[in-house]
């Protein structure tokens, strides 16, 4: 559905492109929500890997919109809570897992992987993080 890499697209084109293949493959997914997630996933990407390179795919797999995004940086990302929140980030992770159904972290000799999914009604009937 959806393939580019920090090589041939600025993270803000990212985002935008993912959200003309939602509109194109008439996903009934919040779109919003997957510009949001693959915002903050590009942006750690950039900001916690040495070279700021990343990749992302996008595709339909089992009922489910799947995002990953891949960089070179093998550490897990930990989601920051309570005390441990400066007021100068460490929200993504929290913000992330709220938006989609699931996340996963796959990590390889290269680096990582991160992996949100939203359900793809079969039925039309919509089906999204926090609604009925």
């Amino acid at each position: 559905m959806l393939i580019t890499h920090s090589a041939c697209a600025s993270p803000g084109q990212a985002r935008r492109r993912a959200a003309r293949s939602i509109a194109a493959a008439g996903l009934d997914v919040d779109a919003q929500a997957v510009e949001m997630v693959v915002a903050e996933l590009i942006s750690n990407a950039v900001r916690h890997t040495r070279a700021g390179t990343w990749s992302l795919r996008m595709h339909v797999v089992d009922g489910a919109l799947v995002v990953e995004v891949t960089d070179s940086d093998r550490r897990v990302p930990r989601e920051r809570t309570g005390r441990h929140l400066d007021g100068l980030g460490g929200f993504g992770l929290g913000m992330v897992r709220t938006l989609c159904d699931r996340v996963e972290t796959i990590v390889s000799p290269g680096g990582k992987t991160i992996r949100a999914r939203w359900p793809v009604p079969q039925d039309g009937a919509g089906s999204r993080p926090g609604t009925a």
